[in-house]
């Protein structure tokens, strides 16, 4: 029997594009440089809001209220898959492409300028700061290449004016007193509840039943800071807890807050209470609400850098550095904090505040 040739290269041709098909590469993933903060706002908008928000400062150099009327509570959430978005950037940009990152910066902007006409509308931006840069060793840094950066999405802005909002989807801070604190290991880092309570509220204008009699009035004065600094250590352990499955944390959320005690200033009061952000990682209930997650993260075994957190066992000490001596490193580190006045606990913030600390 005879078969045709055509036949053949027919067969054959289908063959290899079959197989083609088949076993064809991956498509490629373009990473784009862009000039964006780490929750999508470009370099320009970014620039001009930060810009028109130091503008309503008398003085920005010193510690002072801003002109502008505070919202009556300002908070920014982060899913789990946007703490892994900025998490795999900065690991990337840090440990690959060997970028001298020493942390983050959180700013807060307005569309507005002062004189403002209208409702002043506030925005926040988180930027990586790097030890190297012009103008200071906390040089912000908006150059990345980065997939989720080249969208046009932005997330992670300010929500103003919106408690009873914030209380429906887990911020809880708002309107319900967190109890007691039963935190085991506590590091300097550690907000005790009582103080992040009272810190929200002074932020806070409505008032829900059932708080308790001495919980602060809402501040109204304007917020006397601009911006504040974390370190890398700290903020890289704070994602790593996060991320980690075992916790079964669920995002991050930042308060505006007031009440930190600031003995390096004046600011408004012989106290110097200061405007800072409180960060705090967040749990999904029984009803898949991403609410506050008040246990301290020292407990939940995960070390997260000794700039910052003390570790909570040290099997989950980071480095070459053998068990016992790890040990010994950890009860030192406990000892040294029980002896000082570091027991006086601020937060998952010990940023540096702008003014007077903005480089």
């Amino acid at each position: 029997m005879k078969i045709s040739l055509f036949w053949i290269c027919a067969v054959l041709a289908t063959a290899f594009f079959l197989a083609g098909c088949k076993n064809k590469p991956a498509p490629i993933t373009l990473i784009t440089h862009v000039q964006k903060t780490l929750n999508g706002f470009s370099f320009n908008d970014a620039d001009r809001m930060i810009k028109n928000f130091e503008g309503s400062f008398n003085n920005p150099g010193k510690v002072e209220p801003s002109r502008f009327a505070p919202p009556s509570s300002l908070y920014a959430f982060y899913n789990y898959d946007d703490i892994k978005k900025i998490n795999d950037l900065i690991t990337r940009e840090k440990d690959t492409l060997h970028k001298s990152i020493d942390g983050v910066r959180i700013y807060l902007g307005t569309e507005n300028k002062y004189p403002a006409t209208g409702k002043v509308i506030y925005h926040l931006f988180i930027v990586t700061t790097i030890g190297n840069g012009p103008g200071g060793s906390h040089a912000d840094d908006y150059d990345h290449d980065s997939q989720y950066l080249n969208s046009n999405s932005k997330f992670g802005d300010a929500n103003q004016d919106q408690e009873s909002n914030g209380m429906a989807h887990g911020a809880n801070l708002f309107g319900r007193y967190p109890g007691t604190d039963n935190c085991k290991a506590p590091s300097y880092r550690y907000v005790m509840r009582n103080d992040a309570f009272n810190w929200v509220q002074e932020r806070c204008e409505t008032k829900y039943p059932g708080l308790p009699a001495n919980a602060p009035n809402w501040d109204s004065s304007g917020y006397n800071t601009r911006a504040e600094w974390f370190d890398l250590c700290f903020i890289r352990g704070l994602f790593k807890a996060i991320l980690e499955a075992k916790n079964k944390l669920s995002g991050l959320r930042i308060y505006q807050s007031k009440g930190y005690i600031d003995k390096t200033s004046k600011a408004r009061s012989a106290e110097g209470e200061r405007d800072v952000f409180q960060l705090f990682p967040t749990k999904q209930d029984t009803n898949k609400i991403d609410a506050d997650f008040y246990p301290c993260i020292e407990d939940l075994g995960t070390y997260i850098g000794n700039c910052s957190v003390i570790p909570n066992t040290n099997e989950e000490f980071v480095g070459h550095i053998k068990a016992k001596d790890a040990k010994e490193y950890v009860k030192a580190i406990r000892k040294q904090i029980s002896e000082t006045s570091v027991l006086s606990f601020f937060s998952y913030n010990n940023g540096e505040l702008c003014p007077l600390s903005c480089k």
